[in-house]
């Protein structure tokens, strides 16, 4: 018996659709993937107000993607809102917002929730794609989004994150305006010491595990390593990408007009402005870890979701 379930991430930079066809005994299978950018995040200030412009464009983004799943006849579906909701402090009348338009759950998830479904998700899909990545225990999962980056592993059996408020909307608007030369290495200095404080300062056992990088940023360089003129999930998911190549790119988009970088992300150019911040941090992340390379996940969040969601009653 064959069913279908719909998953829409309120990300702090875009809003993210996965529909999948749930084959009882069988699992899940991706059918649909969607993304409208609506910079939820843009100008957001800790504790501060989401802006007006933002909350519009994502209410309506949210109506379209609501349209995509009541088209295709879904018949499970949760609406969920991650970092930039979590931090406003009007993000509460904003779910009531997206929960008046929508027929499906809408929630805020807590930071440790949003670690665990990334990592859950992205070592499921990986597995689904024929991907080994050599069991929890091995591997670290890094979601680096728009006002966040969570980290993921298992220690000893247990589940354990940290979650930073380093994401490449947040870094650019914080480091990278007006001069993103002057303000790289305040930016990478700024991840470091997160990383410090988050985490304890001692990542020997991070270092150890295979990295696994999530994300729009993480899945961008995929693509423009790989030279895609369009993105290509089936070329982008669990393809290798390496602090050499990261280095490679800060180099060059640090380099480069914004037209220079619209023209070079022909396939997402309204990540032009905010590639950078997601590039510089990505890079200080790896070289803090000592990790060389990272595995790259197409899912993660939604796939983890939508995974719960096949299992409900």
């Amino acid at each position: 018996m064959q069913s279908k379930v719909g998953v829409i991430d309120l990300g702090s930079n875009s809003l993210r659709l996965l529909i999948c066809r749930v084959d009882r005994g069988e699992g899940i299978t991706p059918l649909r993937h969607e993304l409208v950018e609506t910079r939820l995040a843009e100008g957001l200030q800790p504790g501060g107000q989401l802006c007006d412009g933002a909350r519009q464009r994502t209410l309506q983004g949210l109506g379209r993607l609501l349209d995509v799943l009541r088209d295709l006849e879904v018949q499970k579906g949760v609406v969920a809102a991650t970092s930039a909701v979590r931090e406003a402090s009007d993000g509460r009348d904003f779910l009531r917002e997206a929960a008046a338009i929508s027929p499906y759950p809408v929630q805020s998830l807590e930071a440790g929730d949003e670690a665990y479904y990334g990592f859950v998700g992205a070592l499921q899909a990986l597995k689904t794609a024929g991907i080994e990545s050599g069991g929890r225990e091995r591997v670290c999962t890094c979601d680096l989004g728009g006002r966040s980056t969570e980290f993921s592993w298992e220690e000893a059996g247990a589940f354990q994150w940290a979650s930073l408020p380093a994401g490449a909307v947040g870094l650019q608007e914080k480091f990278l305006v007006p001069s993103p030369r002057e303000g790289l290495e305040k930016l990478k200095g700024f991840v470091r010491r997160e990383m410090d404080n988050k985490m304890g300062g001692d990542v020997s056992v991070l270092a150890q595990k295979d990295f696994v990088g999530l994300g729009g940023t993480v899945t961008t360089l995929a693509a423009l390593v790989q030279g895609l003129k369009e993105y290509r999930p089936e070329q982008v998911h669990g393809f290798s990408l390496s602090k050499e190549e990261v280095s490679r790119w800060q180099h060059t988009l640090f380099s480069s007009s914004l037209e220079e970088r619209r023209r070079l992300l022909s396939f997402a150019p309204q990540r032009a402005d905010i590639i950078q911040a997601g590039t510089a941090a990505l890079l200080a992340i790896m070289e803090y870890l000592n990790q060389q390379k990272m595995r790259v996940s197409c899912e993660g969040l939604l796939f983890g979701l939508a995974a719960e969601l096949a299992s409900s009653p």
